[in-house]
């Protein structure tokens, strides 16, 4: 703990020949006089203060150092060390798909269905995400699904593949939309991001809300839709859909009949140019597709 510094007196008054009387002038000047030595000595402690301080924060700060590094240090022993952890040379390109991953180090022991990170070495921001559908002696088949992708390229031959149970992870909003992984970490940017509107304009024609793109979807309207079921969803998901009467308006929405509306309401659509509509509920059922849902009718935009 630093220690307080030590006081410092005021001086007296200094001496002014200028504008004092000469009895005055010699009482102050002794008195100034005097109290410098007092003052001197208090400073002299008040640094001496500072320097004992400035030196112990200084071996704290390296000590905290030397901490940080030996922890590092032991976690990339541990890393270099696990039989989950392993590099590849394989051509890889930055997209969904099965990708085969031949393993430069033998003895790992990752196992079939077993998730794993690639990580591109080149920039360790880009990364796959995916799971291992077989293993033959080094080499890995994995499954890169569409929201495990981050990052764009290649192909790249220059890849740390590592157990995702390893890795703290931050979800992409992609990854949490899609509850892909059980291993990586949900923050509060990303559900913030995976809660975000996706907004088309220019709808008309067959629609299928898609999960992948967002929990809350806006929807201007430019012709008659037939809402189809929704995909990329799971059971007792929350969604909203957000129509909007785009051009003249009157556009009218038919709805796939997995869709169950209240028994006091339907899916007729406002037909003000302009106003919006708002469906909303959650997934009952995937096969065959079931969903709840009520509508908000006429809001101003």
């Amino acid at each position: 703990m630093p220690t307080p510094p030590p006081p410092v007196d005021v001086l007296p008054t200094a001496p002014n020949r200028s504008t004092m009387p000469a009895s005055v002038f010699v009482a102050i000047t002794n008195a100034f006089l005097g109290a410098l030595q007092g003052f001197r000595a208090q400073l002299v402690a008040l640094a001496a203060n500072a320097f004992a301080n400035a030196t112990e924060a200084h071996g704290d700060a390296e000590a905290a150092e030397a901490a940080k590094n030996a922890a590092l240090a032991a976690q990339q022993g541990a890393l270099t060390t696990s039989t989950k952890v392993a590099t590849s040379h394989s051509n890889l390109t930055m997209a969904a798909g099965v990708k085969t991953v031949v393993l430069q180090e033998s003895g790992r022991t990752l196992e079939d269905d077993e998730q794993v990170v690639l990580i591109y070495l080149g920039d360790v921001e880009s990364r796959m995400i995916g799971s291992i559908t077989n293993i033959a002696g080094q080499a890995l088949t994995v499954e890169v699904a569409e929201a495990g992708v981050v990052g764009t390229g290649g192909p790249y031959n220059r890849w740390a593949v590592i157990s995702a149970a390893l890795l703290g992870v931050s979800a992409t909003a992609a990854e949490i939309r899609a509850f892909l992984s059980d291993y990586v970490n949900i923050t509060p940017a990303g559900i913030a991001a995976a809660s975000d509107f996706h907004e088309v304009a220019g709808v008309s024609g067959t629609l299928t809300p898609d999960m992948a793109d967002g929990w809350m979807q806006a929807f201007t309207l430019t012709g008659d839709v037939s809402v189809a079921p929704i995909e990329n969803g799971y059971v007792g998901q929350f969604f909203t859909l957000e129509f909007k009467q785009g051009g003249g308006g009157g556009h009218e929405a038919s709805w796939d009949a997995g869709y169950k509306f209240d028994g006091d309401v339907d899916g007729v659509l406002t037909a003000t140019a302009g106003k919006v509509d708002v469906v909303s509920g959650f997934i009952r059922s995937l096969s065959p597709f079931k969903a709840r849902v009520g509508i908000a009718k006429g809001f101003a935009d």
